[in-house]
């Protein structure tokens, strides 16, 4: 995964495949950028998403008519796509690996769903 920031630390890749943390920094104007202390589990997070867009075009195709300036409008309707969309399985079994870090399970659920075109490397 790309993993960009802004020199402020902030995030500067797709709020669509955000990890949750950083969604919910947006939220909050106060806080610090989730993003300071970056881990793996972001990287595996964002897998899950990126994995769901292309199994699930077109009910991520949804998430595009949020306007694109209002990030924390954005970052509170895709908290809420989630919930709606990603909350059965295999999408809960995958959040929980990223989550906890488990690549290993991550690969292995993914592998089962056998996605054309999808090729996990590592």
């Amino acid at each position: 995964m790309l993993n960009k920031m802004y020199p402020d630390n902030s995030f500067m890749g797709s709020l669509e495949h955000a990890p949750e943390e950083i969604l919910y920094s947006l939220l909050n104007e106060d806080a610090k950028p989730a993003t300071a202390t970056y881990t793996k589990q972001h990287d595996l997070e964002m897998v899950v998403y990126c994995v769901f867009h292309r199994v699930c075009p077109s009910q991520y195709k949804s998430i595009h008519y949020v306007s694109e300036k209002a990030d924390a409008k954005r970052a509170r309707w895709i908290l809420a796509f989630r919930k709606q969309h990603l909350g059965g399985y295999p999408w809960n079994q995958l959040l929980n690996f990223a989550k906890t870090g488990s690549h290993k399970g991550l690969k292995a659920v993914i592998s089962k769903m056998q996605l054309v075109g999808v090729n996990w490397t590592h």
